[in-house]
């Protein structure tokens, strides 16, 4: 395990932009129709993530 942190710790960046963020909630805002209809997929997909 002590590996893979490793490895992820070099090669894996997260990254938090606030102006991107904003324009893509906008852009769900400003014309939601075609993302409702993925609702299904993203309940069926969540269902295997814990939250702490």
């Amino acid at each position: 395990m002590q590996g893979l942190q490793q490895w992820l710790g070099k090669r894996v960046t997260i990254s938090y932009l606030p102006a991107k963020a904003l324009f893509l909630s906008l852009h769900v805002l400003a014309n939601p129709d075609h993302h409702t209809s993925r609702i299904g997929r993203v309940r069926e997909s969540s269902r295997g993530f814990k939250l702490r």
